[in-house]
Protein backbone atom coordinates (compact mmCIF):
# COMPACT_ATOMS: atom_id res chain seq x y z
CA UNK A 1 0.00 0.00 0.00
CA UNK A 2 1.35 3.55 -0.64
CA UNK A 3 2.21 5.48 2.06
CA UNK A 4 -0.20 8.07 0.71
CA UNK A 5 -2.91 5.93 1.33
CA UNK A 6 -1.39 4.40 4.97
CA UNK A 7 -1.38 8.32 5.89
CA UNK A 8 -4.92 8.27 4.62
CA UNK A 9 -6.11 5.59 6.21
CA UNK A 10 -4.41 6.75 9.90
CA UNK A 11 -5.79 10.19 9.58
CA UNK A 12 -9.25 9.30 8.22
CA UNK A 13 -9.68 6.18 9.97
CA UNK A 14 -8.21 6.82 13.16
CA UNK A 15 -8.15 10.53 13.51
CA UNK A 16 -4.99 10.55 14.12
CA UNK A 17 -3.40 14.42 13.09
CA UNK A 18 -0.67 14.19 10.68
CA UNK A 19 1.32 16.57 12.58
CA UNK A 20 1.30 14.74 15.98
CA UNK A 21 3.65 11.98 17.23
CA UNK A 22 1.46 9.57 17.00
CA UNK A 23 0.95 10.12 13.65
CA UNK A 24 4.72 9.31 13.25
CA UNK A 25 4.70 6.43 15.76
CA UNK A 26 2.52 4.93 13.96
CA UNK A 27 3.91 5.48 10.19
CA UNK A 28 7.35 4.17 11.45
CA UNK A 29 5.95 1.03 12.83
CA UNK A 30 4.36 0.38 9.66
CA UNK A 31 7.46 0.70 7.57
CA UNK A 32 9.58 -1.06 10.00
CA UNK A 33 7.06 -4.26 9.77
CA UNK A 34 6.81 -4.06 6.25
CA UNK A 35 10.10 -4.13 5.55
CA UNK A 36 11.02 -7.14 8.14
CA UNK A 37 7.69 -8.86 6.46
CA UNK A 38 8.85 -8.19 2.91
CA UNK A 39 12.01 -9.52 3.82
CA UNK A 40 10.66 -12.62 5.27
CA UNK A 41 8.10 -13.51 2.29
CA UNK A 42 11.28 -12.19 -0.60
CA UNK A 43 11.80 -16.11 -0.88
CA UNK A 44 8.50 -17.35 -1.45
CA UNK A 45 7.42 -14.72 -4.06
CA UNK A 46 11.13 -15.72 -5.45
CA UNK A 47 9.89 -19.36 -5.52
CA UNK A 48 6.51 -18.93 -6.96
CA UNK A 49 7.62 -16.48 -9.66
CA UNK A 50 10.04 -19.63 -10.55
CA UNK A 51 7.27 -21.63 -10.79
CA UNK A 52 4.65 -19.84 -13.22
CA UNK A 53 7.84 -18.65 -15.07
CA UNK A 54 8.25 -22.55 -15.43
CA UNK A 55 4.53 -23.11 -15.79
CA UNK A 56 4.18 -20.77 -18.58
CA UNK A 57 7.15 -22.04 -20.55
CA UNK A 58 6.30 -25.70 -20.22
CA UNK A 59 2.39 -25.00 -20.71
CA UNK A 60 1.47 -26.41 -17.99
CA UNK A 61 -2.00 -26.06 -16.22
CA UNK A 62 -1.49 -27.28 -12.69
CA UNK A 63 -1.47 -24.26 -10.06
CA UNK A 64 -0.03 -24.27 -6.89
CA UNK A 65 -2.73 -24.80 -3.80
CA UNK A 66 -1.54 -21.99 -1.93
CA UNK A 67 -4.10 -21.83 0.89
CA UNK A 68 -3.66 -25.41 1.23
CA UNK A 69 0.69 -25.01 1.37
CA UNK A 70 0.67 -21.89 3.36
CA UNK A 71 -2.21 -22.33 5.75
CA UNK A 72 -2.69 -19.69 7.78
CA UNK A 73 0.76 -18.73 8.00
CA UNK A 74 -0.09 -15.18 7.10
CA UNK A 75 -2.94 -15.30 9.93
CA UNK A 76 -0.53 -14.28 13.11
CA UNK A 77 2.58 -12.66 10.93
CA UNK A 78 2.74 -9.69 13.14
CA UNK A 79 3.80 -10.26 17.14
CA UNK A 80 0.82 -8.50 19.26
CA UNK A 81 2.86 -5.73 20.60
CA UNK A 82 3.54 -4.91 16.65
CA UNK A 83 7.09 -5.51 17.27
CA UNK A 84 7.98 -7.62 14.97
CA UNK A 85 7.09 -9.96 12.09
CA UNK A 86 6.73 -14.01 12.94
CA UNK A 87 8.66 -16.36 11.25
CA UNK A 88 5.93 -19.49 11.62
CA UNK A 89 7.95 -21.23 9.13
CA UNK A 90 11.75 -22.09 7.65
CA UNK A 91 11.23 -20.81 4.16
CA UNK A 92 13.83 -18.76 3.77
CA UNK A 93 16.50 -21.13 2.14
CA UNK A 94 16.48 -22.90 -1.32
CA UNK A 95 15.85 -26.16 0.03
CA UNK A 96 13.42 -25.51 2.54
CA UNK A 97 11.52 -23.98 -0.20
CA UNK A 98 11.91 -26.99 -2.20
CA UNK A 99 10.90 -28.96 0.60
CA UNK A 100 7.61 -26.69 2.06
CA UNK A 101 6.52 -27.20 -1.82
CA UNK A 102 7.47 -30.66 -2.06
CA UNK A 103 9.10 -30.48 -5.26
CA UNK A 104 6.07 -29.41 -7.21
CA UNK A 105 8.12 -28.02 -10.13
CA UNK A 106 11.51 -28.04 -11.60
CA UNK A 107 13.19 -25.24 -9.81
CA UNK A 108 16.89 -24.62 -10.61
CA UNK A 109 18.97 -22.87 -7.51
CA UNK A 110 20.29 -20.27 -10.30
CA UNK A 111 16.66 -19.72 -11.43
CA UNK A 112 15.58 -18.87 -7.51
CA UNK A 113 18.87 -17.06 -6.83
CA UNK A 114 18.52 -14.63 -9.90
CA UNK A 115 14.34 -13.69 -8.91
CA UNK A 116 15.46 -13.71 -5.53
CA UNK A 117 18.58 -11.27 -6.25
CA UNK A 118 15.68 -9.32 -8.28
CA UNK A 119 12.96 -9.08 -5.99
CA UNK A 120 15.58 -7.46 -3.29
CA UNK A 121 16.67 -4.51 -5.83
CA UNK A 122 13.45 -3.48 -7.20
CA UNK A 123 10.40 -2.15 -4.83
CA UNK A 124 8.72 -4.87 -3.42
CA UNK A 125 5.00 -3.34 -3.36
CA UNK A 126 5.34 -2.99 -7.45
CA UNK A 127 6.32 -7.00 -7.82
CA UNK A 128 5.20 -9.42 -4.52
CA UNK A 129 1.97 -11.01 -4.71
CA UNK A 130 -0.84 -8.56 -3.75
CA UNK A 131 -2.07 -11.39 -1.66
CA UNK A 132 0.51 -10.92 0.51
CA UNK A 133 0.23 -7.83 0.84
CA UNK A 134 -3.63 -7.70 1.85
CA UNK A 135 -2.61 -10.20 4.80
CA UNK A 136 -0.05 -8.21 5.78
CA UNK A 137 -1.88 -4.98 6.17
CA UNK A 138 -5.09 -6.19 7.32
CA UNK A 139 -3.22 -7.86 10.46
CA UNK A 140 -1.29 -4.96 10.68
CA UNK A 141 -4.37 -2.64 10.95
CA UNK A 142 -6.41 -4.98 13.10
CA UNK A 143 -3.65 -5.13 16.03
CA UNK A 144 -3.06 -1.95 15.64
CA UNK A 145 -6.57 -0.75 16.19
CA UNK A 146 -6.68 -3.20 19.28
CA UNK A 147 -3.69 -1.64 20.29
CA UNK A 148 -4.38 2.21 20.20
CA UNK A 149 -8.34 2.52 20.92
CA UNK A 150 -7.36 1.43 25.04
CA UNK A 151 -6.56 4.88 26.84
CA UNK A 152 -3.50 3.29 28.25
CA UNK A 153 -1.60 1.53 25.38
CA UNK A 154 1.83 1.55 24.68
CA UNK A 155 1.89 2.75 21.42
CA UNK A 156 -0.06 6.13 21.19
CA UNK A 157 0.04 9.07 23.88
CA UNK A 158 -3.79 8.82 23.81
CA UNK A 159 -6.94 6.80 22.90
CA UNK A 160 -7.53 6.40 19.38
CA UNK A 161 -11.21 4.90 18.32
CA UNK A 162 -11.83 3.48 15.15
CA UNK A 163 -15.37 1.78 13.78
CA UNK A 164 -13.71 -0.35 11.83
CA UNK A 165 -13.08 -4.49 11.89
CA UNK A 166 -10.31 -5.27 9.51
CA UNK A 167 -9.69 -8.88 8.30
CA UNK A 168 -8.80 -9.94 5.26
CA UNK A 169 -12.60 -10.96 3.66
CA UNK A 170 -13.69 -6.67 3.72
CA UNK A 171 -10.58 -4.93 3.67
CA UNK A 172 -10.47 -4.11 0.11
CA UNK A 173 -13.65 -2.85 -0.14
CA UNK A 174 -13.03 -0.89 3.44
CA UNK A 175 -10.02 0.84 1.95
CA UNK A 176 -11.01 1.19 -1.48
CA UNK A 177 -11.73 4.49 -1.27
CA UNK A 178 -8.14 5.33 0.14
CA UNK A 179 -6.02 3.27 -2.65
CA UNK A 180 -3.88 4.80 -5.35
CA UNK A 181 -3.89 3.97 -8.84
CA UNK A 182 -0.10 3.32 -9.99
CA UNK A 183 0.90 4.39 -13.62
CA UNK A 184 1.03 0.87 -14.73
CA UNK A 185 -2.30 0.32 -14.02
CA UNK A 186 -3.77 3.02 -15.63
CA UNK A 187 -2.08 2.37 -18.88
CA UNK A 188 -2.99 -0.86 -18.82
CA UNK A 189 -6.90 -0.21 -18.51
CA UNK A 190 -5.92 2.19 -21.04
CA UNK A 191 -4.89 -0.33 -23.32
CA UNK A 192 -7.90 -2.95 -23.05
CA UNK A 193 -10.17 -0.23 -23.51
CA UNK A 194 -8.60 0.66 -26.93
CA UNK A 195 -8.97 -3.49 -27.71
Amino acid sequence: MADDTVEDVLTQLFGIERQSNDFNICLEKYHNLLQAFHEFVAPINAWLSCYIDSRNEAGIQKQVRMRDLLGNLFADIISNDLSDIKRNLPIAQFEELQTFFDNEVDVTRDQFDAKLDRFRHENPIDIFRGKFEIEFLSHFLHLLKHKIERRSNSITSRRYPCGYIFNKATILNQLSGYASTPNCLRAYIRKIALL
